[in-house]
């Protein structure tokens, strides 16, 4: 469960600041933050790739390779479906997609 960001400051009678709601943002950061590392040593240990670069490289080759070439507009409908098709395609999964598509009508 996600904590509101909003921290706030109240003064005791002994002068004292106490932030109620920012030290339960913290604590919660710190579980979540020993969660996450548990998550990354699982997946490093299966070999996985717990980096986002990776992902982002994909993208940019298989999508932005296509949508950013010169003198092409696109709408978002269209880009959505120029993706779907091209993904279908560098995955081989084109047939798949195909069949799918052309029995559903």
């Amino acid at each position: 469960m996600l904590l509101p960001l909003r921290l706030t400051s109240n003064r005791s009678a002994g002068g004292a600041h106490q932030n109620f709601e920012g030290i339960r943002y913290h604590r919660w950061i710190a579980e979540f933050s020993a969660l996450m590392l548990v998550i990354n040593q699982a997946f490093r240990d299966d070999q996985l790739c717990v980096s986002s670069g990776i992902v982002e490289a994909g993208c940019k080759n298989a999508i932005g390779a296509r949508l950013k070439r010169g003198g092409m507009h696109w709408s978002i409908d269209g880009a959505n479906k120029i993706a779907a098709l091209r993904n279908c395609i560098l995955s081989n999964r084109f047939e798949v997609y195909w069949y799918v598509r052309t029995a559903s009508r």
